[in-house]
């Protein structure tokens, strides 16, 4: 199993990164091998689905050095049963990737570029956000997936993308804050472009 990227690889911050190439049944093959007994196999109505239910754990045994489960809280955020990091997840086509953060939250989200984001813009971004944009298909992408981060931070859903997230994009910086009746906060994330694909995380300073 091929890592793509190892974006970070820190004491306490770990971001991989990979590129699926392996038809389903080699994932399911690998998965066999590496978890064994551990977690049975999920089936799912989507191959696509199945794809990134394997390769996310297969991933995480990779970055981790041995399988381990992924459990999820009941509005859905993912967690490590033995809380030895904080964890995050993203999949993008056959991109698939993985966070995890000791002692601070983890966000992570990635994006293929489409001009499709155009349209949904005004949907999840405020005025402020809109005026600075200049209809740059980055900038749109930033502010996104940002406020993708910012909400698997808040990991307790009712949140309102235009109302209750703002992003503020500097030349190298990028600032997000969630502020709404259940949490606020300021965060700082980081930034990774790879040709079409956009990657945004939580970077604790």
């Amino acid at each position: 199993m091929p890592l793509s990227h190892k974006l970070v690889d820190e004491p306490g911050h770990l971001l991989y990164l990979w590129y699926i190439t392996e038809a389903t049944s080699q994932l399911q093959s690998i998965f066999n091998n590496v978890y064994k007994d551990l977690v049975p196999v999920e089936q799912f109505g989507s191959e696509i689905r199945q794809r990134e239910w394997l390769s996310v754990r297969l991933l995480v045994a990779e970055i981790l050095g041995h399988p381990t489960r992924i459990n999820y809280l009941r509005k859905g955020c993912p967690f490590l049963p033995d809380e030895s990091f904080n964890i995050s997840i993203s999949h993008a086509k056959n991109w698939v990737g993985v966070q995890l953060l000791a002692d601070k939250p983890a966000g992570l989200d990635m994006e293929i570029k489409s001009d499709k984001i155009r349209r949904i813009a005004p949907k999840f971004m405020n005025n402020i956000e809109i005026m600075n944009s200049d209809d740059s298909l980055d900038y749109l992408y930033k502010v996104w997936c940002s406020k993708e981060v910012l909400f698997k931070v808040h990991q307790n859903g009712n949140v309102d993308f235009k109302r209750d997230l703002t992003i503020s994009l500097g030349a190298s910086s990028i600032e997000g804050e969630i502020k709404n009746l259940e949490s606020s906060g300021r965060y700082s994330l980081s930034s990774v472009d790879l040709k079409e694909l956009i990657i945004i995380y939580h970077s604790p300073q």
